[in-house]
């Protein structure tokens, strides 16, 4: 299994139907004066029906506020549905789609193109496994394939971080995996930590007012796990020129 590398992009992607031409959302997205902003509960959960906090949602409460390095009391514990209408929002931003722009979106590598139909990215959990399944489409699969990226993370009874390992080559059409496997795992990869940032974030802030950031993300059967945390303050050691 290899990691997926933390700089690894896809390649250039349009969206369909005429949008314009967009490039990849960063992984952070910054407010003013660079500082994350807090996303807005309604717009990271995707619409929890009723309307209503979900049960599983645990919010850090006002104006309570973590110190640096300190983890939130409680790990949210995602139901996968809860986690698939949190993904919709979450793909689109990943996928720099246009608002009102179709969830189509064609990769194009020199002559090569792919079409991923970001609407319909799925996760699955089962222990210490999480899944991204990639409807896409091409010349050589025009009736659409389904690539599924599998990543080996924490569980309940082993906490691995933001440790993630994948295979080098996801499941699905050799046609399709033969040139695409890296930027469909970088696809994945960035979804599920963008995933995991927003939910975290949406938690609570810290002490300088950022939103929380996630320690650490974990799978149990039809359950993402998610331990927010306050970012470590790193000011000191640069100031004193550490590593």
């Amino acid at each position: 299994m290899a990691r997926p590398p933390r700089k690894a992009r896809p390649p250039k992607s349009k969206a369909t139907k005429g949008s314009q031409e967009a490039s990849r959302a960063s992984a952070v997205q910054t407010g003013p004066r660079g500082r994350p902003p807090r996303p807005s509960l309604g717009a990271v959960l995707g619409g929890s029906p009723g309307g209503a906090i979900p049960p599983w949602f645990r919010l850090l409460g006002t104006p309570a506020r973590l110190p640096a390095g300190v983890a939130a009391p409680q790990s949210l514990r995602v139901p996968v549905d809860a986690a698939n209408r949190a993904l919709a929002p979450t793909v689109r931003l990943v996928a720099d789609l246009p608002t009102g722009a179709s969830g189509d979106v064609v990769w194009t590598r020199g002559t090569a193109e792919l079409l991923v139909h970001t609407a319909n990215v799925k996760l699955g959990c089962a222990s210490g496994v999480v899944t991204l399944s990639i409807p896409v489409s091409c010349d050589q699969v025009s009736a659409g394939a389904t690539v599924i990226v599998p990543f080996a993370v924490g569980s309940d009874r082993r906490t691995a971080g933001l440790v993630m390992s994948s295979f080098s080559r996801p499941s699905g059409p050799d046609s399709v995996t033969t040139l695409w496997s890296e930027a469909l795992i970088a696809f994945a990869w960035e979804t599920l930590l963008q995933l995991a940032q927003r939910l975290c974030g949406a938690v609570g802030n810290d002490a300088a007012g950022h939103p929380l950031v996630p320690a650490s993300i974990g799978a149990a059967p039809d359950v993402l796990i998610l331990q927010p945390m306050a970012r470590n303050d790193l000011s000191a050691r640069i100031a004193q020129g550490q590593p």
